[in-house]
């Protein structure tokens, strides 16, 4: 606030030196004098007003170095041009300086035109020292001129409001101008306010009681009489009373209204003291609630110096938590608490605070007896005693830390349990599965041969080709399941990759039309092939069970007919299978679980199947190195890419 005051006191004094030299440059009596009669401010004058507003607006922050030099110029300038006036007056000389830039007809020809007075040079000097000194950074010392430069304009002004010449007129023709007296003032005071932190101001602003009764009484003895004097002046100059009783009045008015403003500044500072000791009460009552606390924590708690480390105090959870009695460890530095092997060292520990202001980690420390505890180790920056420094808060989670590994032992026992169960589930399922698949044909085949066995005479040749196709189809089915157990079993261990040469279309399209051939013409059947490959080194075996096992879920799982497509194309060192149906599709929810053994859709209940045939399929690709992917629909189709490095 009172910087914000100096810059406002720099603009004033600029904007009236920049209102006087308009008023010399046009000849405008108002700027020059602001009432006929009254004396001018001279051009020199306002030119130094503008001189110790800029150096007064440069000196004050967050002004950048090049201002500060600006300043300290304008200050030179103004103590050098104060000198100069002053020596002339004194010595009698007349150097020109006085009508350098503008003539001043209207001064008597005895006087020295356009020189400003005695007392008007002698303030520039005192102003611009002050200046001078605020931009050498003596700003203690700036306030000694500047008090006397405002006091002298303060005079000033008292003497035009009196009507007494004597206070600003040294000679006929050498007066003070009002609005350079009131100017001086206000720069000055401006100046004052600039560091009001230092020398004689610190006093005013000072936030204690002092500083509070110095800002109520100072404006008081400042004003107060000067008013009470213009008013006894203007009461006599009507011959409304004599000087005695004009004595006595100014007495009495100005008993009657200090008394009033002492009452009211002691009733303020009682206001105030009240305040201080209900907040001092509020402190007190903190602090014991605090101790309480402190001392009482179950949890350690150290105060430790924000600079050096040091332990400054503790409560008495250190001894029973850690085995040290408070007194040995005061004093010495926190750090002596760490292992040999801290897991955040003691430099790491104070720039973390320093620059974060807390800190939260588990950390071990070593106990008194050499063993070492886990802590929970909770640090931030405190005020302690006019100064900073770091809460330290210890809690032992070693037990804790004991139970959190008994209970995940106790999960993983858990765990491994309903894994165990999970298996013997699947045995079980695997079993029941099995056997009801063995079952089926078996019955088929039973059935046939008995037909066969007891009406083999009364057959035609085509019902004895049907029973006998029937009992191959289902043999056929029984070797394939075989096949899809002995694979997936073994697959669970480890599946050899044994490539040879093989010319990949030529195999595919002969797998393919097989598969055709077994349809019955339900489905179309697509073959796609582009690009070259002869001689790429592929698992036959493998690539078998790959090829056959989707190529038959994509005619098993669209009932309805329907395109089954398989397209064989080259992407640089990459073959890619597509196989594309248009059937019942696979549900989103047991996308995630595909490849588990004996998962079937809820969408295939009518079809018979083990869940075998996916599993195999991924045990395969991922022997050859490749991958898979699978894009589905429920009742739109599948897409499956197979790709196989060669």
């Amino acid at each position: 606030m009172y910087r914000l005051g100096s810059i406002y006191a720099g603009v004033f004094s600029l904007v009236v030196g920049f209102i006087v030299v308009l008023g010399w440059l046009f000849d405008i009596a108002l700027f020059k004098s602001l009432l006929p009669g009254l004396a001018t401010m001279k051009a020199n004058t306002a030119f130094t007003f503008i001189l110790g507003g800029g150096a007064l607006i440069s000196f004050n922050p967050p002004a950048t170095q090049r201002w500060q030099h600006s300043g300290l110029i304008c200050a030179t300038v103004m103590t050098l041009l104060g000198i100069v006036t002053l020596a002339q007056h004194i010595l009698g000389w007349n150097l020109g300086i006085d009508q350098l830039v503008f003539k001043d007809p209207q001064t008597a020809p005895a006087a020295f035109p356009g020189r400003p007075s005695l007392s008007t040079a002698f303030n520039i000097l005192l102003t611009g020292t002050a200046l001078l000194l605020i931009g050498l950074r003596r700003t203690r010392w700036s306030q000694i001129p500047a008090l006397l430069a405002g006091a002298i304009g303060l005079v000033a002004l008292l003497g035009y409001l009196y009507g007494v010449s004597s206070l600003y007129q040294v000679s006929l023709y050498s007066s003070m101008a009002v609005h350079t007296a009131l100017t001086f003032m206000i720069l000055n005071l401006g100046i004052l306010f600039a560091y009001p932190d230092t020398g004689m101001m610190r006093v005013f602003t000072d936030k204690g009681t002092g500083g509070m009764t110095a800002r109520r009484l100072l404006p008081t003895a400042v004003l107060i009489p000067a008013v009470i004097g213009f008013l006894i002046d203007r009461g006599m100059n009507a011959s409304m009373f004599d000087i005695y009783f004009a004595l006595a009045l100014f007495a009495v008015a100005s008993i009657a209204i200090f008394t009033g403003v002492i009452w009211w500044n002691a009733r303020a500072i009682a206001e105030s003291e009240m305040a201080r000791q209900g907040m001092e009460a509020a402190k007190q009552e903190s602090d014991e609630q605090f101790k309480v606390i402190f001392d009482e924590s179950l949890d350690v708690i150290m105060i430790v110096d924000g600079q050096k480390g040091i332990i400054l105090h503790s409560n008495a959870a250190l001894e029973w938590t850690l085995g040290y009695a408070v007194e040995t460890l005061v004093g010495s530095h926190f750090s002596t608490l760490f292992p040999k092997d801290p897991d955040l060292s003691r430099d790491e520990f104070m720039n973390h605070i320093h620059t974060y202001g807390h800190i939260f980690l588990s950390q071990s420390f070593q106990r008194n007896d050499g063993s070492v505890a886990l802590m929970d180790l909770t640090a931030q920056i405190i005020p302690w005693n006019q100064d900073r420094a770091v809460m330290v808060t210890l809690r032992d989670v070693t037990e804790r830390k004991r139970m959190e590994e008994e209970i995940l032992k106790s999960e993983m026992l858990r765990i491994e349990l309903e894994k165990d169960r999970e298996f013997l589930n699947l045995k079980e399922e695997f079993i029941a599965t099995v056997s009801h698949d063995f079952r089926t044909p078996l019955t088929v085949i039973l059935t046939s041969s008995e037909i066969l066995e007891n009406y083999y005479e009364r057959l035609t040749p085509d019902r004895r080709k049907e029973q006998l196709g029937r009992i191959r189809q289902q043999v056929f089915y029984m070797k394939e399941l075989l096949d899809d157990v002995l694979i997936l079993s073994k697959d669970r261990l480890q599946v050899d990759f044994k490539p040879s040469p093989l010319t990949l279309d030529q195999f595919c399209k002969g797998l393919f039309e097989t598969i055709r051939l077994t349809n019955g013409g339900k489905h179309r059947f697509i073959f796609r092939s582009e690009g070259e490959f002869d001689s790429l080194p592929m698992d036959e075996k493998l690539l078998q069970r790959i090829l056959v096992n989707l190529l038959t879920n994509a005619v098993k799982y669209s009932p309805n007919g329907g395109d089954v497509c398989l397209e064989l194309s080259r992407e640089d060192n990459t073959v890619l299978l597509q196989i594309t149906d248009q059937g019942r599709g696979i549900p989103p929810e047991k996308m995630a679980r595909l490849y588990e053994p004996f998962l079937r859709g809820n969408n295939t209940a009518d079809i018979p199947g083990t869940g075998l045939g996916m599993a195999i399929v991924y045990q395969s690709v991922r022997a050859h190195g490749g991958t898979i992917d699978v894009q589905s629909v429920v009742n739109q189709g599948t897409t499956i890419k197979v790709r196989l490095p060669v």
